[in-house]
């Protein structure tokens, strides 16, 4: 048994290395329960050095031009604002314990700092180059920390995952392929008076708000890992969740649509099988062939529908070599792999 776990380990300790072309693993991979998760807020408040200030105010103004475009022709219904989010300090791994230390920033300096250094990479410099002058390479990113979930549910009687296609009007990644996230609202834990708790977050947010779900409806809920986006160098916290087997997808599907408050996010939510997954991670990594689709369990129509809106998001901003949101695409992987898939086997454009 010993010797297993060894074994066990030493691939988990490889698998650190993994990348795909959009994001990077920071983290062993597993499955890390509330029991293996510290969380500690620092009470910090992180302010955009002084020099930025102008570049993140004109990366908001576009931000805000961008949906006022949308909301003239019908595809929006209001304007981004700046919520208050959480941002990553500093990470560690001790013991089989992930250690986070949060501080406190906004949407508007994520938006300003990551969002905008992944599209502009002179930019990116320039923000690296302030955190060598101060001893702190972080110190000039807003460095919000989000969180995606890999939905394990069943479908005529198979085990599937919810991916979904996200909408125009989303400020990041729009009509990019995902799976449920979250952004971590710090102000749904400030106004209770509540420490920020990781698993609570997805919950709410994910779960509750989008799926129209509830906490009595999981079956099981971890965290696979920490990664960090490659070119926005925004981290995230992927996660799997594994459903009662009463909740299927059709049941999801139905009361999202009729519930729902966040429908927004996704146009179309898909419930696919690891065969399906693995097919779909591998046909997507080129940005010019939406050939894939045509994989998909999806009718004529709703395969049309969704390619019509991936040839628009040529003329859109998404920060991405493919077609995934980058923490979405890399959750997946990690799910697979804590499936039991030899990911080197049946993503071979995965490098470790």
């Amino acid at each position: 048994m010993k010797s297993i776990q060894k074994l066990f380990k030493a691939y988990y300790l490889v698998i650190i290395m993994l990348r795909t072309q959009n994001a990077i693993l920071e983290t062993r991979i597993g499955k890390y329960s509330r029991d293996s998760v510290l969380v500690t807020e620092t009470g910090r408040d992180y302010c955009v050095p002084d020099q930025f200030n102008p570049r993140v105010e004109q990366a908001w103004n576009d931000v805000l031009a961008k949906a006022d475009s949308l909301i003239a022709q019908g595809k929006r219904k209001g304007r981004p604002f700046s919520g208050p989010l959480y941002r990553l300090d500093s990470h560690a791994n001790h013991d089989d314990m992930m250690h986070l230390a949060l501080s406190k920033t906004d949407f508007k300096a994520s938006i300003g700092t990551n969002w905008e250094a992944g599209l502009h990479p002179a930019y990116m410099a320039e923000l690296k180059s302030y955190g060598q002058e101060v001893s702190d390479e972080r110190a000039a990113f807003a460095d919000a920390l989000a969180g995606c979930a890999v939905i394990e549910t069943m479908k005529d009687g198979k085990p599937v995952v919810i991916v979904g296609v996200r909408s125009h009007e989303q400020d990041e990644y729009p009509l990019s392929l995902h799976v449920p996230g979250t952004v971590g609202n710090r102000k749904a834990f400030e106004e209770k008076s509540l420490r920020f708790d990781p698993f609570q977050a997805i919950v709410s947010d994910v779960l509750e708000r989008e799926l129209c779900l509830t906490s009595d409806d999981i079956q099981d809920i971890y965290i696979t890992g920490l990664i960090r986006n490659s070119h926005t160098e925004k981290p995230e916290l992927t996660y799997g969740i594994e459903l009662n087997p009463q909740i299927d997808f059709d049941t999801i599907r139905t009361r999202r649509f009729e519930k729902a408050q966040m429908r927004a996010e996704h146009f179309k939510i898909m419930g696919l099988g690891k065969e399906e997954v693995v097919n779909l991670l591998n046909g997507t990594q080129n940005p010019n062939d939406s050939s894939s689709i045509d994989h998909l369990p999806l009718s004529e129509k709703e395969k049309e529908a969704i390619k019509n809106h991936l040839s628009e998001r040529e003329k859109l901003v998404v920060n991405t070599n493919n077609w995934w949101v980058p923490p979405g695409e890399i959750a997946l992987v990690l799910y697979l792999a804590n499936k039991g898939v030899n990911i080197r086997q049946e993503l071979p454009y995965l490098r470790f």
